[in-house]
């Protein structure tokens, strides 16, 4: 579970979170089948991490770019600030998970399990993956300086205040969805802007606000439908995910994150 949340939270930093969770999610329930783990928990983990791992970067979470784009914050500005917001809440994060699920993380025989997986096999086309691995690069590249270029963050890729706000935007998002609402709260912190009011820490606290706020339900991000829906195709009793399971690991990963992201928010600004 550990090398599961560093592999996903470092690639939903490029790759976005929602598609990291649909290029991992069936992974995330074969392998634990093939060890003769629930792959429910996996699963969580996977959605979780991700949401708080997108966060930290402009194109790493979808209200990340309206953010960004709205408020003309460039690749490395969004990093160097959100970065230190996102890496405590996401620490704390992986220890509850592993808390949370520890008798789920055990093997249920002391056998060891051998499993033969060629990834030769699962490469079919590696002349095009060769492609797409340079035009990914290249795309990141262009993340880090397209300030400089002049280009907008969606062409390379296609706030109470403060405190307060990000405790308020985290329980909105974990009810209607983070992208919906960050699509609200955009031109309210614009019309403050217009107003005078120094709105530069609330684009960060509307960031980290709805990044966590998106783990505290099942509907709260887009990343947790999919993984959601995910373990209901693979018709395995207990790799479903029902509302009160999420709930119950969610809230308090919610509520933990958004009190450590409040004391670095705090110090930063």
């Amino acid at each position: 579970m550990i090398y599961l949340g560093v592999a996903i939270s470092v690639l939903s930093m490029i790759l976005d979170n929602v598609t990291t969770v649909i290029i991992f999610a069936l992974l995330t329930i074969l392998v634990p089948r093939l060890l003769k783990l629930n792959p429910a928990p996996f699963l969580i983990a996977l959605a979780m991490l991700s949401n708080i791992g997108g966060a930290a970067t402009l194109v790493g979470d979808p209200p990340n770019i309206m953010i960004g784009s709205a408020a003309d914050i460039d690749f490395i500005t969004f990093l160097i600030n959100m970065a230190p917001l996102v890496a405590a809440p996401w620490l704390v994060t992986l220890l509850l998970l592993l808390v949370f699920f520890r008798r789920d993380l055990r093997p249920v025989s002391s056998e060891p399990v051998l499993i033969d997986l060629d990834e030769n096999r699962a490469v079919r086309d590696p002349v095009l993956l060769r492609r797409m691995l340079l035009v990914m690069g290249l795309v990141v590249i262009l993340f880090f300086v397209h300030h400089r270029l002049g280009f907008y963050p969606s062409f390379v890729s296609l706030i109470g205040l403060a405190l307060a706000l990000m405790w308020i935007v985290a329980f909105l998002s974990a009810l209607i969805d983070n992208i919906p609402f960050t699509v609200t709260m955009i031109p309210i912190i614009g019309a403050l802007s217009a107003e005078g009011v120094d709105v530069y820490p609330l684009w960060w606290a509307l960031a980290i606000g709805v990044a966590l706020g998106g783990n505290g339900t099942h509907i709260g991000a887009t990343a947790n439908i999919v993984v959601v829906a995910q373990a209901e195709r693979s018709g395995l009793p207990n790799a479903r995910i029902t509302p009160l399971q999420w709930l119950r690991v969610g809230l308090p990963v919610m509520l933990s994150g958004l009190v450590v992201a409040s004391l670095s928010f705090a110090l930063l600004f």
